[in-house]
């Protein structure tokens, strides 16, 4: 799936991924290929992200919102 993980000044992240936890209003969740479309708010925090080579990577974000669209595209926008 594709994401980008975007501020009002930059890109932080734009590349074909296998998952992302990030941690939302309602606890932790783990996106993967094919999820089913939504919006959803986020905290502050750590978002992880696994690429296709399996390798993890953890990102610091502010709060924000996530979309996932019918497309498969993952679209973060955070402060």
């Amino acid at each position: 799936m594709k994401l980008k993980i975007l501020t009002p000044t930059e890109t932080k992240f734009k590349g074909e991924i296998l998952a992302l936890n990030i941690k939302t209003l309602s606890g932790e969740i783990t996106i993967l290929d094919d999820h089913e479309p939504m919006i959803s708010m986020f905290e502050k925090g750590t978002a992880h992200i696994t690429d296709k080579q399996n390798q993890r990577t953890a990102i610091q974000i502010g709060a924000g919102f996530l979309e996932v669209t019918p497309e498969n595209e993952l679209n973060v926008l955070t402060d």
